[in-house]
């Protein structure tokens, strides 16, 4: 995969973010300081989303 097809599928992931769901998914992960997700960030973008936004990219080795 070139630099830009990533950049591409990054692109449309995070064009699929919902911030409502950023926050649910850090809150139900622990993601504060101290805590078990610490660090981890969400996008807040469903499973399904993700792959119907890199299944125009399902050719390329590695996906």
């Amino acid at each position: 995969m070139t630099i830009r097809t990533a950049t591409e599928i990054q692109k449309i992931i995070r064009s699929a973010a919902d911030a409502g769901q950023q926050k649910i998914l850090s809150r139900f992960f622990k993601t504060g300081p101290g805590e078990y997700g610490e660090g981890d960030r969400f996008h807040g973008v469903r499973v399904p989303e993700v792959r119907n936004a890199v299944k125009q990219y399902r050719h390329l080795s590695g996906i």
